[in-house]
């Protein structure tokens, strides 16, 4: 499976990535700005981990081309909304491709749960989950319903929008094959 956009008209088309700055969003910004030509807005809730993006991702050249936008979809919904529009308006763009990387930042580990933990779990996962993948699909799925090849991605599980180590991506994987 490759991230890598195959088509001209799928490379020339900005994107939003909500949960940039995750291992999931990472991936996806990093394909998309192997392009020369490509556009990525990145939206992630940890604005530290965010403007540490353009870095970690160590390619050449992208400043023009990756724009940062930090705010959390579940609670500054309505905002981000506004600033991926007003982003998009300044760089005449039209945005045709979203992909939800908003997910968990680890697996629920452990045994048993009693029934009262399990409870918190779910509301855990509805809150920093479901909720925010709900609003964004509202808010942004809306810009892109008429425009013709527009997709909308939404990827999740564990580890999701989990910030990578930097050991993870500057180490190479040897095969024993």
């Amino acid at each position: 499976l490759s991230l890598r956009p195959q088509s001209q008209s799928f490379t020339m088309s900005p994107v939003l990535v909500l949960g940039a700055a995750g291992v999931v969003g990472f991936g996806v910004c990093h394909a998309w700005l192997l392009e020369p030509d490509a556009h990525v807005y990145a939206v992630d809730n940890r604005k530290e981990a965010l403007d540490n993006l353009a870095e970690r991702l160590g390619l050449a050249n992208i400043q023009d081309r990756l724009h940062l936008i930090p705010g959390d979809i579940a609670t500054d919904g309505e905002q981000v909304k506004a600033t991926v529009e007003k982003e998009l308006a300044k760089n005449n763009h039209t945005l045709l491709h979203v992909v939800s990387a908003i997910g968990c930042s680890s697996p629920d580990v452990g045994g048993s749960l009693s029934a009262s933990h399990a409870l918190e779990k779910v509301k855990e996962t509805y809150e920093k989950v479901l909720f925010p993948n709900l609003l964004a699909t509202t808010m942004f799925l809306e810009m892109i319903r008429n425009v013709e090849g527009a997709s909308y991605t939404v990827a999740g599980g564990p580890f999701t929008h989990h910030c990578p180590d930097k050991s993870l991506y500057n180490t190479s994987i040897e095969s024993s094959f």
